[in-house]
């Protein structure tokens, strides 16, 4: 039976686990936020700006690690958008930004208040297409959430109003086949290598990132078998419990001054999912040459780009320390720490 395009979309947001749309109403969108109107499992929250509905999808993306999700209207809502577009793409946030276009016969024809979206998305997301025919909709929407989701990174997805109000023979694509991915650990011989320079380090030390969220337990299982104070950085505080006696703070910018000096005087350094950024490194004057720096990272164009790695280990992060904590010797580890 014929449905709307915009219809199948919303529909199809809510099979991916898609919850909160977060936009500003324009005319360009009317399909698309009439279509979330008339169900419930997809909310739209209104915010007062395009920008603030990039930030706000931004924020909620980082804070739970779920899909978030944008909209706004063309032209001068794009440009709004691209602020909070850029935040989540610099902080890896898996993030879709669902823009509305002029109908298709009113573009490239100095219509009213458009602009060139594809170009505005193009070096800040890992996907930018638009969609050209209603059968296109629900596979385009599909190639958007899987990279999105597999890359943490933005995907952009135009929308033209003409085909968001079409009604066509379409159906929804599943995530079941598209995600299917296995959780990624290292080889054998880095983990083994990197356990025994933990293990033989004087003054161990893990920086935990926004990646090691999910990792908790296994974090503080391996720091407590190390003796290693543990410091994250402003997006993942919280990741360790306040009174944890290891939880040593935040280094950096806008952090403390003892998790400073730790930072400093550390041999052996466990990064997990942390890019080590200017404002977490001091601009980058806190580590030294001489120090060794163990770098766990799901992407592995982050592990040494910033700093050189003794040991790079490519893999999610909590698969990643489970494998450290069996690799480690059976000799309590022994450290200077005081």
């Amino acid at each position: 039976m014929p449905r709307q395009v915009s219809e199948v979309l919303v529909e199809q947001l809510g099979d991916w686990g898609v919850r909160q749309v977060f936009g500003v109403m324009g005319e360009t969108v009317l399909g698309l936020l009439n279509a979330l109107r008339h169900q419930e499992r997809v909310r739209f929250v209104a915010t007062q700006t395009e920008q603030a509905a990039a930030m706000a999808a931004s924020a909620y993306g980082k804070l739970t690690g779920r899909l978030a999700a944008c909209i706004a209207m063309g032209g001068p809502g794009v440009t709004s958008l691209m602020t909070g577009v850029h935040d989540a793409h610099s902080d890896r946030v898996p993030m879709l930004a669902i823009t509305g276009q002029p109908r298709r016969w009113w573009q490239h024809a100095d219509g009213w208040q458009e602009a060139d979206d594809h170009a505005l998305f193009e070096t800040a997301s890992a996907f930018n297409a638009e969609i050209e025919t209603p059968s296109q909709a629900p596979t385009l929407l599909a190639a958007a959430l899987q990279a999105a989701t597999s890359q943490r990174d933005v995907a952009h997805l135009a929308v033209p109003l003409d085909i968001q109000m079409m009604e066509a023979e379409v159906e929804a694509v599943l995530p079941q086949g598209h995600l299917n991915w296995s959780l990624t650990v290292p080889g054998d011989d880095a983990v083994r290598q990197a356990a025994h320079l933990l293990h033989g380090a004087a003054r161990p030390l893990i920086l935990a990132g926004a990646g090691a969220r999910g990792a908790q337990e296994p974090l503080l299982e391996l720091a407590h078998a190390l003796g290693a104070p543990v410091l994250t950085t402003c997006r993942s505080k919280g990741l360790v419990p306040a009174d944890e006696p290891l939880s040593m703070g935040v280094p950096g910018r806008l952090g403390t001054p003892l998790a400073d000096r730790l930072l400093r005087e550390a041999d052996v350094i466990l990064v997990v999912g942390c890019s080590l950024s200017q404002r977490t490194t001091g601009d980058w004057q806190l580590l030294r040459p001489q120090q060794q720096i163990i770098q766990v990272d799901i992407d592995p164009g982050r592990i040494g780009r910033v700093f050189p790695v003794e040991v790079g280990l490519w893999g999610h992060a909590a698969p990643t320390l489970r494998e450290l904590i069996v690799a480690l010797p059976q000799t309590p580890a022994q450290t200077a720490w005081t």
